[in-house]
Protein backbone atom coordinates (compact mmCIF):
# COMPACT_ATOMS: atom_id res chain seq x y z
CA UNK A 1 0.00 0.00 0.00
CA UNK A 2 1.67 2.78 -1.30
CA UNK A 3 0.12 6.14 -0.50
CA UNK A 4 2.81 9.04 -1.59
CA UNK A 5 1.62 12.21 -1.51
CA UNK A 6 -1.72 11.05 -0.73
CA UNK A 7 -3.86 13.43 1.64
CA UNK A 8 -5.97 11.69 3.99
CA UNK A 9 -8.14 12.96 6.66
CA UNK A 10 -8.17 10.74 10.28
CA UNK A 11 -10.69 11.78 12.75
CA UNK A 12 -10.70 10.49 16.33
CA UNK A 13 -6.52 10.68 15.71
CA UNK A 14 -5.92 11.02 19.21
CA UNK A 15 -4.27 9.17 21.85
CA UNK A 16 -5.79 7.04 24.46
CA UNK A 17 -4.34 9.61 26.71
CA UNK A 18 -1.61 7.98 28.07
CA UNK A 19 -2.06 4.36 27.48
CA UNK A 20 -1.26 3.90 23.98
CA UNK A 21 -2.30 4.49 20.46
CA UNK A 22 -5.90 4.47 19.77
CA UNK A 23 -6.96 3.25 16.32
CA UNK A 24 -7.28 6.79 15.21
CA UNK A 25 -3.65 7.32 15.95
CA UNK A 26 -2.43 4.10 14.44
CA UNK A 27 -4.06 4.42 11.35
CA UNK A 28 -2.18 8.05 11.29
CA UNK A 29 1.09 7.09 12.01
CA UNK A 30 0.64 3.78 9.52
CA UNK A 31 -0.10 6.33 6.79
CA UNK A 32 2.35 8.39 7.74
CA UNK A 33 4.97 5.56 7.11
CA UNK A 34 3.28 4.30 3.92
CA UNK A 35 4.01 8.05 2.59
CA UNK A 36 0.78 9.82 2.86
CA UNK A 37 0.15 13.20 4.22
CA UNK A 38 -2.22 12.93 6.94
CA UNK A 39 -3.95 15.69 8.68
CA UNK A 40 -4.74 14.26 12.23
CA UNK A 41 -8.03 15.15 14.05
CA UNK A 42 -9.08 14.67 17.00
CA UNK A 43 -11.33 17.09 20.13
CA UNK A 44 -8.41 16.81 22.76
CA UNK A 45 -5.46 18.67 21.67
CA UNK A 46 -3.43 16.94 24.28
CA UNK A 47 -4.01 13.46 22.63
CA UNK A 48 -3.15 15.08 19.34
CA UNK A 49 -0.18 15.85 20.46
CA UNK A 50 1.43 12.34 21.67
CA UNK A 51 0.18 11.51 18.28
CA UNK A 52 2.49 13.78 17.23
CA UNK A 53 4.99 13.05 18.59
CA UNK A 54 4.92 9.31 18.14
CA UNK A 55 4.73 10.51 14.31
CA UNK A 56 7.60 12.24 14.71
CA UNK A 57 9.72 9.08 15.45
CA UNK A 58 7.83 7.28 12.00
CA UNK A 59 10.12 8.03 8.37
CA UNK A 60 7.55 8.43 5.45
CA UNK A 61 4.97 11.30 4.58
CA UNK A 62 4.18 14.05 6.73
CA UNK A 63 1.14 14.86 9.11
CA UNK A 64 -0.08 18.07 10.54
CA UNK A 65 -2.76 17.96 13.60
CA UNK A 66 -6.15 20.41 13.81
CA UNK A 67 -8.67 20.16 16.88
CA UNK A 68 -12.51 19.41 15.91
CA UNK A 69 -15.55 18.63 17.21
CA UNK A 70 -16.90 16.53 14.35
CA UNK A 71 -20.56 16.30 15.78
CA UNK A 72 -20.30 20.41 14.92
CA UNK A 73 -21.23 21.22 10.73
CA UNK A 74 -19.23 24.26 11.26
CA UNK A 75 -16.79 22.64 13.49
CA UNK A 76 -15.91 20.25 10.43
CA UNK A 77 -16.33 22.84 7.51
CA UNK A 78 -13.32 24.66 8.99
CA UNK A 79 -11.51 21.64 9.12
CA UNK A 80 -12.11 20.75 5.55
CA UNK A 81 -11.30 23.99 4.51
CA UNK A 82 -8.12 23.43 6.96
CA UNK A 83 -6.37 20.58 5.06
CA UNK A 84 -7.33 21.99 1.70
CA UNK A 85 -5.03 25.29 2.79
CA UNK A 86 -2.38 23.24 3.85
CA UNK A 87 -1.86 19.97 1.58
CA UNK A 88 -3.89 21.53 -1.57
CA UNK A 89 -6.58 18.76 -1.56
CA UNK A 90 -8.51 15.89 -0.08
CA UNK A 91 -8.14 12.32 -1.41
CA UNK A 92 -9.57 10.24 1.61
CA UNK A 93 -11.29 10.37 5.08
CA UNK A 94 -10.71 7.72 7.51
CA UNK A 95 -13.57 8.17 10.31
CA UNK A 96 -12.19 6.97 13.50
CA UNK A 97 -14.03 8.67 16.31
CA UNK A 98 -15.54 6.79 18.69
CA UNK A 99 -17.96 8.02 21.88
CA UNK A 100 -19.35 6.51 24.81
Amino acid sequence: MHLDGKVIIVTGAGTLGGSGHGIGGQIAVTLVAEGARVFAVDLSPERLAETMTAVSATPGGMIRSHVCDVTDSQSVERMASSCEEQFGKIDGLVNVVGMT
